[in-house]
């Protein structure tokens, strides 16, 4: 207990000496794991280590710190004297300019408050762009050294119920042609996703200064290296929010493979997005079909599925500098 105590004062921050015994449990049983698996030849711990998790987590944050400095504002406190004019921003050598030589914006109709762009977190819209490529293309296919172009679709919800419509309400359509229908909209809201994901980084990163900015901080190989070790150390499985962080691994490859990417699905996002419209139509999606809806509950199940799908802005110029 002496010694718990004497740990404590040890502390800047005002540590309770029970963690300390908390603490030498948790790194006990890493070790007993350890020793369990030198003892039996294993290639690894059976389960995880808590040292893992933490690494994979801390890894995940000094990226995410990164893509803070490389394209998000600098924040400034409300001041206290009730002005609301912001102060002038000693720009660190630590943060780049990317804010001030771009701003996001959404497409005309969607509601900007409480969202990244009205925060300009340039980077929290960069990190959604990579999961979502990630979740949908993997990571194989931007960092392997053969490049192997994927085979994407030529058209969208083309089952047979989506064809066929909802039918009429004596006779409704049963619940495997919902199935269908449903999986027919994820399969198309996840293609077009992530193809606009694609647009999203190309366009962002070819933006005229963006990357001179980036280097000028440090450039990617902090992140690089951060995520090699995410992925060499195997810690993926311990980290699945920030899986889609090792795309970073090699920027250079991924970089190119995006532009190459960007092009091979622009033209297909118009198809993809009209062949939605046309099955929202058929469907009797909307705001303007509620009643319709309530005498008919299996359209909700597909209005449901309509609604998801992730919005991404457009990059423009600022039009004056931020500060």
């Amino acid at each position: 207990k002496d010694l718990r105590v004497e740990c404590a004062k040890t502390i800047s921050a005002q540590w309770n000496s029970k963690r300390f015994k908390k603490a030498a449990r948790t790194y006990r049983l890493d070790f007993e794991k350890l020793l369990n698996t030198i003892m039996t030849d294993e290639n690894a711990p059976s389960q995880p280590l808590f040292l893992e998790k933490r690494l994979a987590d801390s890894l995940g944050q000094a990226i995410r710190f990164y893509l803070r400095a490389f394209f998000n504002p600098v924040r400034w406190k409300k001041p206290t004297d009730g002005k609301m004019e912001a102060p002038a921003v000693q720009q660190s050598k630590h943060q780049s300019r990317v804010s001030e030589i771009l701003i996001m914006k959404l497409p005309d109709g969607v509601a900007v408050a409480d969202t990244a762009v009205a925060d300009g977190a340039i980077s929290s819209v960069f990190s959604a762009a990579l999961r979502i490529v990630y979740l949908h293309f993997g990571a194989d296919v931007f960092l392997s050294d053969e490049y192997r172009p994927p085979t994407f679709p030529e058209s969208f919800c083309n089952s047979e119920a989506s064809q066929k419509g909802p039918g009429k309400k004596r006779s409704p359509i049963s619940d495997e042609a919902v199935d269908a229908i449903v999986s027919d909209i994820h399969n198309a809201q996840s293609f077009r996703d992530a193809a606009v994901a694609c647009r999203f980084l190309s366009n962002l990163l070819n933006f005229p200064g963006v990357r001179e900015e980036i280097i000028k901080v440090c450039g990617w190989v902090c992140v690089e290296k951060h995520a090699n070790r995410i992925k060499g150390y195997k810690l993926i499985e311990l980290c699945p929010d920030d899986a889609h962080l090792v795309l970073l691994s090699d920027t250079k490859r991924f970089f190119a493979r995006i532009d190459r990417y960007k092009m091979a699905v622009e033209k297909l996002i118009a198809p993809c997005e009209q062949r939605l419209e046309q099955l929202a139509i058929t469907f009797k999606c909307g705001p303007n079909h509620k009643l319709l809806r309530r005498n008919y509950p299996i359209l909700e199940t597909i209005d449901a599925a309509m609604d998801e799908g992730f919005v991404f802005p457009n990059v423009a110029v600022v039009a004056r500098p931020q500060y």
